[in-house]
């Protein structure tokens, strides 16, 4: 079962590693198709879809970044408070020696 999962997991990955390499390769083919393109002024839709592409692998790379950095600075978090966490001795009636008979 776990085998399975793990499996899963790798082709999850794998097919969105093959994605993101589609998505930034034709990124890269339009930029480098289109560079020597008649711009018509502000209103240049080739200019518009690049800056929009370029806007757009931005924000992954940037959510890449964060899914990378999050679980990083959680484990500083916990590595910290456990640090700080003293053991407290047992407050048991048993530790404090209390007798339970009248």
């Amino acid at each position: 079962m776990r085998k399975a999962v793990e499996h899963r997991r790798r082709l999850y990955a794998l097919l969105m590693a093959l994605l993101f390499l589609l998505m930034l390769l034709t990124a890269i083919g339009i930029t480098f198709v289109e560079t020597g393109h008649h711009c018509s002024g502000f209103e240049c839709a080739i200019c518009q879809t690049i800056l929009r592409m370029h806007a757009l692998l931005w924000q992954l790379a940037m959510l890449l970044l964060a899914l990378r950095a999050i679980p990083a600075i959680l484990a500083l978090y916990r590595r910290a408070a456990r640090g700080l966490r003293s053991p407290l001795p047992p407050r048991t009636p048993i530790s404090l020696r209390t007798r339970m008979n009248d």
